[in-house]
């Protein structure tokens, strides 16, 4: 969602961070996009925006000029006019040595007249998906009251060849 303020001068205005995928995996790209909007009769002007790469992650595209400082873009917004919505992409690629799991990406920062205000942050799911995907299938088939033929079924259902794996069953 968006995150907003509104002060004692009558200006509003609604930041939103969001990204074109939630679920990636490691050596994929993702655009990122950070979306200022003016909810206001009256032009802003001389807007900061800042959004944080996490570790992990490295820049592969940016929208407009921008500073990079310590993992840090910096974007400078010279104007966003009445009712107008200002939009900044830029694309992150993951790292093939990324872990596995959870990040969560920061909320931009925006500074607009000395006060700092944020959006929302986004969650990602890295890489949960495994590359090698197995189907096992027990059939239990009674011959008689004392006897029963089970046959298990193994398919492999990834774009690799499985090896040692090993098969319980209790």
């Amino acid at each position: 969602g968006f995150g907003s303020f509104e002060t004692n001068e009558l200006y509003s205005i609604l930041i939103k961070k969001d990204t074109d995928k939630t679920v990636i995996r490691n050596g994929e790209s993702f655009k990122v996009q950070l979306r200022v909007v003016n909810v206001n009769d009256f032009d802003i002007t001389n807007l900061v925006l800042s959004d944080e790469i996490p570790d992990g992650y490295e820049i592969k595209d940016v929208s407009d000029s921008v500073k990079i400082v310590n993992g840090v873009l910096t974007f400078n917004i010279d104007k966003v006019g009445m009712y107008e919505t200002k939009l900044i992409e830029y694309t992150l690629v993951t790292k093939k040595e990324n872990f596995k799991g959870i990040t969560y990406l920061k909320p931009a920062k925006l500074s607009y007249k000395d006060k700092e205000f944020y959006s929302e942050g986004v969650l990602l799911i890295n890489d949960l998906l495994p590359s090698e995907k197995v189907f096992v299938q027990k059939e239990i088939k009674y011959i008689d009251e004392d006897y029963a033929k089970v046959t298990i079924t193994v398919k492999n259902l990834g774009n690799y060849q499985v090896e040692n794996l090993l098969i319980s069953d209790i």
